[in-house]
C-alpha cells in the first residue's frame, strides 16, 4: 500500500507517493489529484519518492496523466 501526501500552492498541486502503489491504490490516487484534473492541462506534479513496485494499472493511470499534460517525478 502506498502513501500519500498532497501539497498545493498558488493553484499547483503536487502528489508525493512512497510506498508500493498498486491498483488498489487508484482510487486515493485519483482523490487526491482530482482538483488539479478538473482542468483541461492539470497543473500537476506526481513525485514518486522512494516508490518500492508500481504495478501494471498504476503505470497505465501515470501514463494517462502524463498525456494530459501532468508532471510525473521519479526521485
Amino acid at each position: 500500500m502506498a502513501r500519500m501526501r498532497v501539497k498545493s500552492t498558488e493553484g499547483r498541486y503536487q502528489v508525493t507517493v512512497t510506498g508500493k502503489l498498486g491498483g488498489r491504490d487508484l482510487g486515493r490516487l485519483e482523490r487526491a489529484c482530482g482538483p488539479a484534473l478538473e482542468q483541461p492541462r492539470p497543473p500537476l506534479t506526481v513525485r514518486l519518492a522512494a516508490v518500492t513496485a508500481i504495478g501494471d494499472t498504476a503505470q497505465a493511470y501515470l501514463d494517462r496523466l502524463l498525456q494530459r499534460g501532468a508532471v510525473v517525478l521519479i526521485s
